[in-house]
């Protein structure tokens, strides 16, 4: 990719002081709402379901992931809006399908009736088939639209998500076994459902400005680390509620907390490698240090131990 001309003016330079998070979330709605606005050909259960697959929606912690990395690369992060509800409405598609029969077999979502079970099993099918149609629509608006696809297709397609979720469904486990496995496999559901998502946000987000070859490898190698150990702190959190005490409790799960340790370490080292300090780079381990927070906390530690990257 090639670095922004250093003479080139950065859209942000003449705008207000960076937004919050929760400015950035509102617009991040908003960008969704505009994305599922027009259903005039759209049959009403689908529209509807769809709807109900995005609102009212978790942290959104990936779109704004998309948002800083546009800011990293120099470009404004209102300028990749539709790049972060893309990621969204991807996210949100693959918890459609994730939450299916014959899938997880959830039956709620988010405090909510899962999309199957206010909908029906084929509506849903069709509502998270709409929502990644919509969000590959969004990514083409990219500056560059044929790089953006590219990518989209290489994280969620068959190299990607897909393969990710294939192996989760080959798992020898039951559902009901514990969730801290750290065989390989494991590993790479990880690797393939989670970090490829954190992955295309990060550097959908830096196309809309300019980055090396080199900090492009350094975002990459962020989303797939940060991907990784969020897993584990989200894994380690449902094996204390199943289990019904701190995940610190066995050695399973402290070689979980380790993993994720190390994976936090490795993508934050690469991310400073590679950029230099500013804002955007700050928000981008302010999000690391918030998720090792999480990692103590499900472990029943004090989060104040906590060491920001």
């Amino acid at each position: 990719m090639k670095p922004r001309s250093p003479n080139a003016t950065a859209p942000h330079a003449r705008r207000a002081p960076a937004a919050g998070a929760d400015e950035r979330r509102r617009a991040v709605d908003e960008a969704l709402r505009d994305a599922l606005a027009d259903d005039r050909f759209i049959a009403l259960d689908l529209a509807a379901a769809m709807r109900h697959a995005v609102f009212p929606g978790g942290q959104r912690w990936r779109p704004l992931a998309t948002l800083a990395a546009a800011e990293l690369a120099g470009a404004a992060w209102e300028d990749a809006l539709s790049a972060a509800a893309a990621v969204e409405l991807v996210h949100c598609s693959s918890l459609v399908f994730d939450d299916l029969p014959a899938m997880d077999d959830a039956r709620t979502r988010r405090g909510l009736p899962a999309v199957h079970v206010r909908y029906g099993g084929g509506t849903a099918i069709l509502a998270g088939l709409g929502l990644l149609t919509t969000a590959f629509g969004l990514v083409a608006r990219a500056p560059r639209p044929r790089r953006a696809v590219a990518l989209a297709s290489h994280y969620l397609g068959p190299v990607g998500l897909l393969t990710g979720q294939a192996l989760d469904l080959a798992s020898p486990l039951p559902p009901a076994e514990p969730r801290l496995r750290a065989d390989a496999s494991a590993r790479e559901v990880r690797l393939r459902k989670t970090s490829a998502l954190v992955q295309l946000a990060l550097r959908l987000g830096a196309l809309h400005g300019g980055v090396t070859r080199e900090q492009d490898r350094a975002l990459s190698r962020f989303g797939r680390e940060i991907g990784h150990a969020y897993q584990c702190v989200d894994d380690l959190k449902d094996a204390a509620e199943d289990a019904g005490h701190p995940a610190s409790a066995r050695q399973p799960q402290w070689t979980h907390l380790r993993r994720a340790e190390q994976c936090l370490r490795r993508g934050t080292d690469a991310l400073c490698a590679a950029f230099p300090d500013s804002p955007a780079r700050r928000q981008m381990l302010a999000f690391a240090g918030q998720l090792g927070g999480a990692l103590l906390a499900a472990c029943g530690e004090p989060a104040t131990r906590a060491a920001a990257p």
